[in-house]
């Protein structure tokens, strides 16, 4: 009896375990491939942005000097690639881009250029 107890606690903690290990918590970018990570110079502002895109959209997690990172979505643009989210808005255009902090500045783009 005593072995039946401690096979059926053993069988129910790695039940248990395994449950847990599939409930990763989910982040919404499932589905979402990395396609570039590039880091900006914008005046004063380190700017790091990961580019992901998926069949349907592209987005970026934006980090400024080291911040949480903010998501940003691509909207329209006349040329480059447009990305908006929360007080941040980061177009590119080649190894170039622009930087708009909408709370510090929201009137006033900020010339970026590529750090190696």
């Amino acid at each position: 009896m005593n072995k039946l107890i401690k096979t059926l606690a053993i069988t129910a903690t790695v039940i248990g375990l395994s449950a847990c290990a599939s409930n990763t918590p989910k982040t919404g970018l499932e589905g979402y491939k990395e396609t570039s990570v590039t880091t900006y110079q914008c005046g004063n502002d380190k700017v790091t942005a990961k580019f992901l895109s998926d069949e349907f959209n592209s987005i970026a997690l934006v980090t400024v000097n080291n911040e949480s990172p903010a998501l940003l979505s691509n909207s329209l643009a006349a040329s480059g690639a447009k990305y908006q989210g929360g007080i941040y808005e980061l177009w590119t255009k080649g190894n170039n881009a622009t930087f708009k902090n909408l709370l510090k500045a929201p009137n006033r783009n900020v010339q970026c250029k590529t750090v190696s």
